[in-house]
């Protein structure tokens, strides 16, 4: 393949693949607790504070409530209110075009010396992003849990950067998100097992290399770097309660189903 029709190829499919994720976000707001959230939203910025018990709830009006999704609820209530609640797919849009930008940068692996062709310059790539967009396209739906899927992937990039080029420094950027995560969504817990997975791997691989002097300093820097996130996910008007949270979200998606306010008044 020519660099002229290489080129053209690579415009092509880009623009083709992010034509694709733009289509996908636009969809009428469906989901009821969207509504909930909005005002929540709206709450806090009225009263400059995150609500530590549901002002809206009539059944759990006095329970403590852990809200994590505030700052996503800030978020939606500010695009709401200025453009109306339709335009929300907006929001979505921005995040999907994010993961996008995010898997483009990918780093670079050659894989035709003579042709200087690159992993994101084959057809096989934008197949899998299609893939991906037609196995995901369920859960666009402009929800707060659309910013966990955009830290997914950066978490992903920058481990990859981390594994892969040993740029240690690109590790420093978790600990940021780690505070920005646990402020936007109850998924931040994928964070902490992706720096799990990450430690352990590392571990083995540094316990295996033929290296007699066994370096672990790169480890303990990953260590810290991790440990250190952990404990900057506290910094949050929820404080240590964030610590658990991530175990506690786990039986969340049963206790939804309980959720009053959410019947609709046909099923009461």
């Amino acid at each position: 393949m020519k660099g002229d029709q290489l080129r053209f190829w690579l415009l092509l499919s880009t623009g083709l693949t992010f034509f694709i994720a733009i289509v996908l976000c636009i969809r009428t707001t469906v989901e009821p607790d969207i509504w909930w959230q909005i005002r929540t939203g709206e709450y806090i910025l009225q009263n400059l504070e995150v609500p530590y018990n549901d002002v809206f709830s009539y059944t759990y009006s006095e329970v403590r409530w852990i809200n994590v999704k505030w700052l996503s609820e800030v978020l939606m209530s500010l695009v709401a209110n200025s453009i109306g609640a339709e335009s929300l797919f907006l929001l979505q849009m921005f995040v999907l075009i994010g993961i996008l930008i995010t898997f483009f940068q990918i780093p670079s692996i050659k894989i035709n010396q003579n042709l200087n062709l690159k992993i994101q310059q084959t057809p096989a790539f934008f197949f899998s992003i299609l893939l991906f967009l037609i196995a995901f396209s369920f859960r666009i739906n402009a929800r707060p849990e659309m910013f966990s899927h955009l830290f997914t992937a950066i978490y992903c990039l920058l481990f990859w950067y981390y594994l892969h080029n040993r740029r240690s420094y690109v590790l420093l950027l978790l600990i940021p998100g780690s505070i920005l995560w646990a402020n936007i969504h109850e998924a931040y817990g994928v964070g902490i097992v992706f720096w799990i997975i990450v430690a352990v791997g590392r571990a083995i691989e540094l316990y295996f290399k033929n290296d007699p002097q066994k370096t672990w300093k790169n480890w303990l820097y990953l260590s810290a770097i991790i440990v250190c996130c952990f404990l900057c996910s506290a910094i949050s008007p929820n404080g240590t309660a964030m610590w658990l949270k991530p175990i506690n979200i786990i039986d969340q998606l049963g206790e939804n189903q309980f959720t009053t306010e959410l019947i609709p008044f046909t099923e009461t």
